[in-house]
């Protein structure tokens, strides 16, 4: 069963002429972003929000005649990944032993929409969501649970990859990148183990921030590290020593791409227990560099010493 971002243009349309409004929250910055809503956080968290997602459930529901069996929620279903997962499991089984493709297809789309809902919407990109001593264990299985349905996916695809030559269609497409695959496990696990870094370390915060994974701060360092034509391990650590976070933030303040609601919690977090903890205040590193610079010069070094290619 194949899927793709057609079938959200398709619930957007069948939205606007059903109902002569988007109940999903999708609109077309969202489903067909030009060059700057690209950069829009906003419009690309929307197919992934709560709205959006019941909606795609309640849609394919009705592909195998099953709405009306979505009306009733247990009582006891309060975080909204809970209600999502019941409709989910309710559709799921009615639509095992039913052929219809095109239902098949918007359910597949569906559960990708709830797995990626799972793990930024709720997770690492929700400014209220922490992580502590007491709930990492809990919230690292259900990561764990979300990227399996990637390993899954990955697997299957995998094992249809002579079928799908044979066909003439391009392998490729049909699941994520490596690298993007990559990335997405290496980010959520290296996360999990940066928090449990911090929180057993001496004199640790009571709590560890998702958004210490996915702020925009973080972002805009890095994109100036590329604009440096410093994102080598080479050139980085002179890059590092040069920019101006405080600088960057205040532009991103400015920024139109993030909502006052993002920036929010990212503007309120203190990062005083994390700067102790990696000794990175940008005060003290600031100080660190210049007398780095001074011995430098006393010895008659070099101001920018060659960094050799190989990592330390």
């Amino acid at each position: 069963i194949f899927f793709g971002w057609l079938l959200l243009e398709i619930l957007y349309i069948f939205e606007k002429s059903e109902f002569k409004r988007d109940r999903s929250g999708l609109c077309m910055g969202s489903l067909s972003p030009d060059r700057w809503n690209k950069m829009n956080v906003a419009f690309a968290k929307a197919p992934f929000q709560y709205d959006a997602v019941i909606e795609h459930i309640r849609f394919a529901a009705r592909k195998f005649g099953c709405e009306n069996d979505l009306v009733h929620t247990p009582a006891e279903l309060r975080r909204s990944e809970e209600v999502l997962l019941h409709r989910l499991n309710t559709v799921q089984q009615k639509a095992a032993n039913q052929d219809c493709v095109d239902g098949h297809q918007h359910l597949r789309c569906a559960e990708y929409q709830f797995v990626i809902h799972c793990l930024f919407i709720q997770m690492f990109m929700n400014r209220q969501e922490r992580i502590t001593l007491e709930n990492i264990d809990a919230l690292e299985a259900s990561a764990k649970k979300c990227l399996s349905y990637f390993g899954t996916w990955r697997q299957a695809h995998l094992n249809r990859r002579q079928a799908v030559l044979r066909e003439g269609l391009d392998h490729k497409k049909q699941f994520l990148s490596p690298i993007t695959y990559a990335n997405l496990r290496i980010t959520i696990r290296g996360f999990f183990c940066y928090a449990r870094l911090i929180l057993n370390s001496p004199d640790p915060p009571s709590y560890v921030p998702f958004l210490h994974s996915n702020t925009s701060s973080l972002e805009s360092h890095f994109s100036q590290t590329r604009a440096m034509n410093a994102d080598t391990p080479k050139r980085y650590g002179t890059a590092v020593s040069v920019i101006d976070a405080n600088k960057a933030r205040i532009h991103i303040n400015c920024s139109k791409s993030y909502s006052a609601e993002d920036m929010e919690g990212e503007n309120n977090i203190s990062a005083s227990s994390f700067e102790r903890f990696s000794c990175r205040k940008d005060t003290f590193r600031e100080a660190q560099v210049t007398e780095w610079l001074k011995n430098a010069q006393k010895r008659g070094h070099q101001l920018i010493p060659r960094m050799s290619n190989r990592l330390t």
